[in-house]
């Protein structure tokens, strides 16, 4: 889905699962019916994406090795799937259910700024069925699943955002056309 790459631009993910609070009291006296959100637990199994081939290197596309370490994971039954120090670039990730993706201190996943790295998929946006880019991180009917750590994830929004010709200088325009992308004239 095209709306959650601007969303992804710069988030700083720094929540350790913590089992001993209870989140309760966010849940009464609200203006609706909502059930708890209940927090996930993992198997004490764990892998890390370099096992699967993925480079830290800023340059290596390693989409595959870490949709692979997250398929391997939930195939176990669940557990966490590391992705350690190091600039890793990637494409869309899917998560699967029972699996925490946990990024390690340093760990800065930069997701790919080429638009052919996002299929379009058949999705639903704002209740309308649709075909959109597959997002940076998405999860069909998975459960139990979270994203731990305190690495940083960016989208690359900056590659997604409309920009108005009127907005930049006829230079400017030009460079940013002859980088790629979709205009329209409107």
């Amino acid at each position: 889905m095209l709306l959650a790459l601007p969303l992804l631009t710069a988030c700083r993910v720094n929540v350790e699962l913590d089992t001993d609070t209870d989140f309760k009291e966010y849940f009464t006296n609200l203006p609706f019916q909502m059930a708890p959100v209940e927090q996930p637990t993992f198997p004490d199994y764990s892998v890390s994406i370099v096992d699967f081939g993925a480079k830290g290197d800023g340059v290596t596309l390693n989409t595959q090795a870490i949709n692979e370490a997250i398929k391997q994971v939930n195939a176990k039954g669940g557990g966490q799937v590391v992705i350690p120090e190091g600039l890793w670039l990637t494409g869309p990730i899917e998560l699967l259910s029972n699996v925490n993706l946990h990024t390690e201190k340093n760990a800065l996943v930069v997701f790919s700024d080429d638009f052919n790295d996002y299929p379009i998929i058949k999705t639903s946006f704002e209740g309308i069925d649709t075909r959109r880019c597959q997002s940076p991180i998405s999860a069909r009917g998975a459960e139990n699943i979270a994203i731990t750590g305190h690495g940083t994830f960016d989208g690359s929004g900056d590659s997604w955002r409309p920009v108005k010709k009127g907005k930049l200088t006829p230079g400017q325009w030009s460079s940013l056309v002859a980088s790629g992308g979709v205009v329209d004239e409107k």
